[in-house]
């Protein structure tokens, strides 16, 4: 009977255990969503930045092409 006792206790404990880390785990990734951790506010400062650059990228892009149709028209007169 001991021994039975003995493992119900090591099992209810051990779930105890697991519901709480997943509980956790849970918590965490709530938090990480709303971007309430430093790993998420890392991660939405890169995003910021990789952004910025894309967009600078494109911006250089359109200015070359803009620059290339106006030598081209200028060649043709």
């Amino acid at each position: 009977m001991f021994y039975r006792l003995t493992i119900y206790m090591l099992s209810c404990s051990f779930c105890r255990e697991e519901l709480e880390k997943q509980k956790a785990h849970e918590r965490y990734m709530k938090l990480q969503e709303q971007g309430k951790t430093e790993q998420a506010r890392k991660d939405l400062e890169r995003l910021a930045l990789i952004r910025q650059q894309r967009a600078d990228a494109a911006k250089k892009r359109e200015e070359e092409k803009a620059a290339k149709e106006q030598r081209k028209s200028e060649a043709r007169k």
